[in-house]
């Protein structure tokens, strides 16, 4: 089959036509538009695209805040056609919403010919309708950007000076970068070029036609100032500006940037490695000689990334997870190409997948049991209804309790086992591990069940909020990477917290800074918050916040995904589901002796995800209602205490509620009144070097709020020395406790951690409460009442059976008198031969 001559022809003079499927036309089919939150396009829409970009220029109704067709809605990569952009129209006279009306639109040029693919619009600016508007669309073979150029006409008699060409973007799902700010973007900015970047792609805005753009930025939008002119009756002005679309490596974008505008640069190509092999998704952030960002690079599989940079000094700053920090200054000349090698050192950070929710729903590590000898569980098991078996158990460390199954119910309505278990008598009041097992499947949650021996009438209890686990920088901002101070923070707090003992901890929220992050390039935020909380040695009862399952626009995963994260690893998958009536949310109570407590889940649903049952923020009106009745059930209790992240739409009126206490957090400081009742109270945060938290009396069940304390930006306002050493092999140990806060806790607690075999145990400064035997070593367990602003001693003294390694209890005749030998000479050696002499004498 032969080709025509004139179709030979255009494949000579433009081989590009068959390779670069360029191409303007109206939208037919819905499998033609393009997909992603923020993909407005429509059938009848224009599609601009080649290999490289796809770009949609309403032809229906306006988007978001364009007054009318013409203007681009969507823009994607074409190798995945997800759009992360909302809108960008024209900005006229520095004066929002002023802008271009299209009344037309015309593929003037739909790509076949040999020319780029051209959309004309035309139309008037909004506000002087004598101001005559045109702006064409064009799209070249085998560009990266779309280049825009828009001219107005001045049909009128006025004179129009200083008057304001330029754009407002609307940046959808993308975060603003600029140079000199990074993402940290000021309002008024006056910037060379913008770049809006989303977790998969990215934008970049800039013009040939001025060397800076003065920009007013807002929210999630920039209205950018390009050029002024003066426009006599008659007279005509254009504009040029181009948008580039690219992955979320800058560097790339940054290049084509540089030289639409003509700037004067040098390349520089960074290599990324470690033990010789490349490593993926490592960010360089590049820095001026001020130390201003520029921009960011991201690198490829080859661990590769390359931009161009204009001539000077530059730092280089490299971070990737599990890795060390490392940078690099270089020198960047013009018209030379230059490359970096950066070689990283493994930190031998492990990140292991979280615990997912299986079997066991309740109790869970942040919804833990309290029970006392005697006292039933009720444990809620997903499972099939066929299920047989069922059997649980406790466990701490080499301690195992068997709980005795009493009843087992299977729930239809929400598909789930209702198992009930006594507890026994205990060897040890801690917090234990739950098993449960059924047909041969077992389940595992850590810390699910707290033993105490009574529900005391005085005790305390600590309120924890907003920790922003790992790092309270955002995935796109410099350094969010490697940065683990929030997790530092976090530690801090639960060092006292453990050394403080309270009865339990209520955490209101914003565990974690962005509720996206788990599987997403392998951040696992779930699962390493997760581990944290297995550091307390009380219970831990959690509630969501807006950081935890609201969803960030600017985090590339689907709306949802950081709310049903938080379903999988913390409760509950049937939330997405609930039997009719039920609050989609996930609330709970809980008692404590004579003290009633009520965890609400609160957001603001920041992605959109189900609006028709999660609206704008918290509370849902299913949600207020099982609130009412919970309390209603509990009437006869001497306290209600609700706890919940922040009542962003003002909903809940403690008073009318009958409810003595509200505690919250969100705003990151103390709020509210310790004296005035009911007590309404947020509690200043961990993250950021604070380290807050607030204990709260309860005294015959009357709540008495402490003032804020913190565990020191060092950690040293709660500390504890164990000399000679706590590790299980000298007889006596000294602790010395410091406490610098103006506040006691009477019921502290201390584990010393001594050799086995003692055949009786001196305390000193303390009261010993339960030992702990294992293989080896003897955990005893000391009460302390830590005064205010003090300095204690605690000492333990434990008198040995026999010395480590002496068992005398098996020997006869020869092998009796060579036992008693091996006695005498370590006894000898441990300069402790009258109490060995006195063991071994003993031996049969």
């Amino acid at each position: 089959m032969s080709l025509e001559v004139p179709t030979l022809m255009l494949l000579w003079f433009c081989p590009w036509v068959s390779a670069s499927s360029l191409s303007a036309f109206h939208l037919e089919r819905a499998e033609q538009l393009l997909q992603g939150e923020y993909a407005d396009g429509q059938v009848s829409d224009v599609m601009m695209e080649n290999r490289h970009i796809s770009v949609v220029i309403s032809n229906t109704v306006p988007a978001w805040y364009a007054a009318s067709k013409g203007n681009v809605i969507d823009v994607a990569r074409s190798s995945d056609r997800l759009d992360f952009l909302a809108e960008m129209h024209t900005y006229f006279d520095d004066d929002w919403p002023r802008q271009a009306v299209y009344d037309t639109l015309t593929i003037e040029d739909d790509g076949s010919s040999c020319g780029p693919a051209v959309v004309r619009v035309t139309g008037r600016d909004s506000s002087a309708p004598a101001l005559e508007v045109m702006t064409e669309y064009s799209l070249a073979g085998e560009d990266d950007y779309l280049a825009i150029t828009t001219t107005i006409t001045n049909n009128g008699s006025d004179t129009w000076s200083d008057f304001e060409l330029g754009d407002a973007l609307v940046w959808g799902l993308c975060s603003l970068y600029t140079p000199e700010y990074g993402y940290y973007v000021e309002e008024n900015t006056f910037q060379p070029w913008l770049i809006g970047t989303s977790q998969v792609a990215a934008y970049g805005y800039g013009s040939g036609d001025s060397e800076r753009l003065r920009g007013v930025n807002g929210y999630g939008w920039s209205d950018v100032n390009i050029k002024t002119v003066s426009l006599e009756p008659g007279e005509s002005a254009s504009y040029e500006r181009f948008l580039v679309v690219g992955g979320r490596d800058m560097g790339p974008i940054v290049s084509e940037i540089h030289e639409l505008s003509a700037v004067t640069v040098g390349e520089l190509c960074a290599f990324v490695s470690s033990d010789g092999l490349p490593v993926f998704a490592a960010e360089i952030d590049v820095y001026d000689s001020r130390g201003a960002p520029y921009l960011r690079m991201v690198t490829d599989y080859q661990g590769r990334s390359c931009t161009t940079l204009p001539p000077g000094e530059w730092r280089l700053a490299v971070s990737a997870l599990g890795f060390e920090l490392d940078s690099a200054l270089i020198d960047v000349s013009q018209d030379v190409a230059l490359e970096h090698q950066f070689e990283l050192i493994s930190t031998g950070a492990s990140l292991v997948d979280g615990d997912s929710l299986t079997i066991i729903q309740r109790p869970l590590l942040n919804i833990p049991a309290l029970a006392t000898p005697g006292s039933t569980i009720d444990i809620e098991c997903r499972a099939a209804s066929t299920t047989s078996g069922w059997t649980a158990r406790l466990a701490y460390g080499s301690v195992e309790v068997p709980l005795r199954v009493t009843g087992a119910t299977y729930e239809d309505a929400i598909g789930e086992w209702l198992i009930r278990v006594l507890v026994p008598d205990v060897p040890l009041y801690v917090l234990y591990d739950l098993y449960v097992s059924a047909d041969g499947v077992e389940d595992m949650t850590r810390h699910g069940v707290s033993v105490i021996p009574e529900f005391k009438e005085d005790f305390y209890f600590v309120h924890l909020t907003d920790t922003h686990l790992p790092t309270h920088l955002f995935l796109l901002q410099a350094g969010a990477v490697s940065d683990t101070s929030e997790e530092e923070d976090f530690l801090a707090v639960i060092d006292d917290i453990n050394l403080i003992n309270p009865e339990f901890v209520l955490l209101t929220g914003d565990l974690l800074n962005e509720g996206e992050l788990e599987e997403f390039l392998g951040r696992h935020y779930f699962s390493r918050a997760q581990q944290l909380l297995t550091r307390f040695e009380v219970p831990v009862f959690l509630v969501a916040g807006n950081h935890d399952i609201g969803g960030w626009p600017s985090t590339a995963p689907p709306a949802g995904t950081a709310r049903q994260d938080w379903w999988r690893f913390f409760g509950w998958e049937r939330l997405a589901d609930p039997p009719s009536g039920s609050p989609r949310t996930q609330d709970y109570s809980f008692d404590y002796g004579s003290v009633h407590f009520v965890g609400l889940e609160s957001y603001d649903n920041y992605d959109d995800w189900m609006p028709q049952y999660y609206g704008e923020a918290s509370f849902t009106a299913a949600q207020l209602d099982w609130l009412q009745q919970d309390l209603t059930k509990a009437s006869q209790s001497n306290a209600r205490v609700l706890f919940y992240h922040y009542d962003f739409s003002d909903q809940l009126d403690l008073q009318a509620l009958g409810v003595e206490m509200g505690l919250w957090g969100h705003i990151h400081r103390d709020e509210g009144s310790i004296s005035q009742r009911p007590f309404d109270l947020s509690t200043n945060n961990i993250s950021d070097g604070e380290r807050s938290y607030r204990m709260v009396r309860v005294v015959d069940g009357e709540l008495f709020p402490s003032r804020t304390v913190t565990a020191g930006h060092n950690g040293d306002e709660l500390v504890v020395t164990f000399s000679p050493g706590n590790d299980g092999t000298h007889t006596e140990v000294k602790a010395k406790v410091v406490n610098r806060l103006e506040e006691r806790f009477d019921d502290a607690q201390l584990k010393f951690v001594m050799p086995r075999a003692a055949s009786d145990v001196e305390v000193t400064g303390g009261t010993l409460r339960q030992t702990l035997e294992t293989e080896e070593t003897t955990v005893y367990f000391v009460s302390v009442d830590l005064q205010p602003d003090s300095s204690q001693t605690v000492i333990v003294k434990v008198n040995l059976n026999n010395p480590e390694g002496c068992h005398c209890s098996s020997g006869q005749g020869p092998k009796k008198a060579v036992v008693i030998i091996l006695c005498l000479i370590l006894a000898w050696r441990r300069r402790a031969f009258t109490m060995s002499w006195r063991s071994c004498r003993g031996t049969r």
